[in-house]
């Protein structure tokens, strides 16, 4: 930026020093969460939430530590027929117990 310019506008400058601040500045200001860092969890099936453990909007939560626990009727179905295959026999390449390895787990805890 030329001189004559920074005159216009109405720049100035000096030499920065280093020296205690004496000089207590009080004003107001509003403290707000990191919007960027909340997470929506959308469950991609019926469920009811049984125990809610992140129960108000700012509780600090660790990695590894339960979100909450669902209820599901849906699931509880899914599991029943699960558990009564392994005391049948599955027949052929394609079971129930095969289908089961390749699904992803349903996990509800923190983890970012």
């Amino acid at each position: 930026m030329t001189e004559r310019r920074r005159q216009l506008i109405g720049v100035t400058t000096a030499r920065a020093i280093e020296k205690p601040m004496h000089k207590t500045i009080r004003t107001y200001a509003r403290v707000d969460y990191n919007r960027s860092r909340f997470t929506d969890i959308t469950l991609k099936y019926d469920a009811w939430i049984g125990r809610l453990n992140a129960d108000f909007i700012g509780k600090p939560m660790h990695r590894g530590e339960i979100l909450f626990s669902v209820y599901s009727p849906e699931l509880v179905s899914a599991q029943d027929e699960f558990l009564h295959s392994l005391h049948g026999k599955g027949s052929g390449r394609y079971n129930l117990q095969n289908a089961a390895r390749y699904q992803v787990p349903i996990d509800h805890r923190l983890s970012f």
